[in-house]
Formats: structure tokens, sequence, C-alpha cells
């Protein structure tokens, strides 16, 4: 709906301009950019978030099981210098970075009509339920992004090859955990949050 008014909005001005006296298309374009100031932040957020949301839907209400959870080293990346390993805020990780786990779980989709029926594992993240996605702000302070992703395959987890994947999959997906963190998290695909876990119960 958005979207369509945004469209005729500028057909409208057009047609204002040429039909209308110039005091009543002044006018008109006076309200329009009145409007625009009132309404044009959360049309242009609602725009731009519609593809988010779209592929969102892949994952909503999607089951996830639980395989195991570890903690683990710093996953190592490309960047890295040698020098540079230590622990604490890193590009990537949000907050004060306290430990990683390896997650491994088994992730299965809900049959969806939805015109995306793959799905990312890089995209992942944890994040408090009252959370509403990714995309929003995190009042908690505690999204939990994924530094590592692996596939399990017949001989076992192999580095994720970043190819989307289609239908139920297990991965094992390692996360950065802030020190401000609240045990109940669930997984977050863009705006969808499905599946839980207690990461101080099972670290404990």
């Amino acid at each position: 709906m958005i979207k369509l008014v945004l469209l005729l909005l500028p057909i409208a001005a057009i047609v204002a301009i040429k039909l209308l006296p110039w005091w009543a298309s002044v006018a008109g374009v006076l309200g329009l950019l009145f409007a625009l100031k009132l309404f044009g932040g959360r049309m242009l957020e609602a725009i731009f978030s519609a593809p988010f949301r779209a592929k969102s839907k892949v994952l909503e209400g999607a089951e996830v099981e639980i395989n195991s959870v570890e903690d683990v080293e710093r996953p190592r990346r490309a960047d890295d210098d040698e020098e540079d390993e230590g622990e604490g805020d890193e590009e990537g990780w949000p907050g004060k970075i306290v430990r990683y786990v390896a997650v491994d779980l088994r992730l299965t989709p809900r049959p969806t009509d939805g015109p995306f029926g793959l799905w990312e594992p890089g995209e992942l993240a944890l994040a408090p339920p009252r959370a509403s996605g990714r995309l929003d702000d995190d009042e908690d302070g505690c999204l939990l992004v994924v530094g590592k992703v692996e596939l399990h395959e017949d001989e076992g987890f192999v580095e994720w090859s970043g190819d989307k994947l289609e239908g139920a999959q297990r991965v094992r997906l390692t996360f950065g955990v802030p020190a401000s963190c609240p045990k109940d998290l669930r997984f977050t695909y863009y705006f969808a949050q499905f599946g839980s876990i207690e990461l101080v119960k099972n670290l404990l």
C-alpha cells in the first residue's frame, strides 16, 4: 500500500501542476512536503525493509534442534594479524566479547509459498525474544552475530561455501557472546524469530 502511495504521489503532482491554478499547485506541493516530513521516514523504512521481511518468511516458524553447545576459541579471520588475536570490541562482534560458543543444530524450515525458498546460515543471529529483528535497534545490547559457519556433510562438518541452502540442514554456528547477554535467546533471521536457546545453562 505504501509503495503504491509513493508511486502515485509524483503522478498526482504532475497532473495538479498541469490542470490546477498556480496557487492550488503551490498549495499541493507544500502539502506534499509537509506530509513527507511527517510520514516520510516511516514510509522509506517500510519500503527498504520490505525485501528483508520477504526474505524472513522462509524461516518463520522454523524448528530448531540443538545437538550441542560448546565453548571454543575465537574464530580466526582472513584479515587477522598475528599480533591481533585478543578478545574485546571487534568489528562485526557487537559489545565486549567474553566467550565464543559453537552451536551444533539442525534447522528445519516450514513449507512456504513465498518468493524466497532458500536461506543463508551466515545471516542467522541470536537475540532476546522481544527484539523485533536483525534490522532494528537492539535495546538489550545483545545481538549475537555469526562469526563462523560450518555445514554438516557425509564426512562431517566442513566450512560453508557461501551458497544459499534449501530445506532442513545441520549446521554449526560460532557466536561471540558479550558480557551483558541474557541467558534466554532466540534464533533470528532478519525479522523472523524462532526456536530458543539458553547459553548460560548450556555453558555452566
